[in-house]
């Protein structure tokens, strides 16, 4: 079994793959759950010292990135929404004049 500092670094290397606008809600819970395995692991198997340390450090390393990645990915969300919200105003407005121009040609 691969050391749990590997795992945690192996966490963070996933993390920052992700492509912030293409990750799904289930990819980042799954990278949630795996987050929360590894700090189980950390808090139940690890004695306090210098290594335990050095892999909460990891694991904090491991969560802030992934709460960058879930903040990026809604902003990404938001402004897909946004450019979809857009559009459909748009062709409603011009929907719109459009009647509104044959209205006054009768």
């Amino acid at each position: 079994m691969r050391s749990l500092e590997m795992r945690y670094r192996d966490l963070v290397e996933e993390v920052e793959r992700v492509d912030h606008a293409k990750v799904s809600a289930d990819q980042l819970t799954e990278l949630y759950r795996r987050l929360d395995q590894l700090d189980c692991e950390l808090r139940t198997t690890v004695a306090h010292g210098l290594r335990r340390e050095q892999l909460t450090r990891l694991s904090e390393v491991a969560a802030d990135k992934l709460s960058t990645r879930e903040a990026h990915a809604k902003v990404a969300r938001d402004v897909a929404q946004a450019a979809v919200a857009r559009q459909a105003q748009a062709a409603q407005s011009s929907i719109a004049s459009r009647s509104q121009a044959r209205s006054y040609r009768m």
